[in-house]
């Protein structure tokens, strides 16, 4: 894992862990939470407060650019089996939401629906805060 001080680069935080991050986009999908990570079907996304997170990649529906889409904000849908699979990584690396031994503060109502709500954007299902 390429997570040390003294690589050169911009410092990052995951957006799954926290854990800061050193330097370029290779060594942020070298980092554990991004061990899922495939450019065929996610794109890297680092926002505005310096978090990097992985979404699934927006693909055109219409092959003719010079024509505007109707439904630009509308994305490819992948297969059933590839986003049951994105969606069993995204839940798995959240112990939350599966392991019942973990003790009760780490399965409250409010911190189970923040782990979904970062499995949502995860998969780039919906926007939340």
């Amino acid at each position: 894992m390429s997570t040390n001080n003294n690589k050169k680069g911009p410092a990052v935080k995951c957006g799954y862990c926290g854990w800061i991050i050193f330097g370029f986009c290779g060594d942020i999908v070298s980092h554990k939470c991004f061990k899922n990570y495939d450019e065929c079907i996610h794109v890297l996304v680092v926002d505005e407060k310096g978090r990097a997170t992985m979404r699934v990649k927006e693909v055109e529906k219409s092959t003719q650019r010079d024509e505007p889409s109707e439904s630009s904000n509308e994305s490819t849908s992948y297969s059933a089996d590839i986003m049951d699979e994105m969606l069993i990584d995204a839940v798995e690396q959240r112990p939350g939401l599966w392991n019942q031994k973990l003790p009760v503060q780490r399965q409250s109502p409010s911190i189970r629906g923040e782990l979904w709500d970062k499995v949502f954007n995860n998969l780039g299902f919906k926007d939340v805060a």
